[in-house]
């Protein structure tokens, strides 16, 4: 593994050896980072051990980082979550699945206020009818209004 300092001159000329073959550029800077060249795409990449296993986790499009300096400031970032022991792909699907569990409640709280809006307006409509021979005309239409502005 021969590496380099990346720049982005280095990445956008990194072509891979053909369609199914790939090439790899490391970053001499940060230790584990890489871009991956196969076919068409390019992407960085970082590669360490987690649990005395190889670990490697594709970053993300090298469009996605206009610099290297981001990419390697994401790098950075997660190797230091590996070398505490924390696996990103977990991290990653944990914060996923409390973004749906949140999105869920939400959806649920909505749909339960919206019950209570109908039954709210159920039972004022019910109300309504059980007053009107109590009520003159008037009072009856007071009572309406109050009922749009709900």
């Amino acid at each position: 593994m021969a590496k380099e300092r990346l720049t982005e001159t280095r990445v956008k000329a990194l072509e891979s050896g053909g369609p199914n073959q790939s090439r790899y550029l490391w970053d001499s800077d940060v230790a584990g980072l890489g871009v991956r060249a196969i076919g068409k795409q390019k992407y960085y990449l970082i590669q360490t051990r987690l649990n005395k296993k190889v670990f490697q986790m594709k970053m993300g499009d090298v469009s996605k980082y206009p610099f290297v300096k981001d990419a390697r400031t994401e790098a950075y970032d997660l190797l230091s979550m590996i070398r505490k022991g924390i696996d990103p792909r977990e991290v990653k699907r944990q914060l996923l699945a409390d973004q749906a569990a949140v999105k869920a409640s939400r959806e649920r709280q909505d749909s339960e206020e919206s019950v209570k809006a109908m039954m709210v307006a159920e039972v004022w409509a019910e109300y309504l009818n059980e007053r009107k021979p109590h009520w003159s005309e008037r009072h009856y239409l007071v009572s309406r209004l109050v009922n749009v502005v709900f």
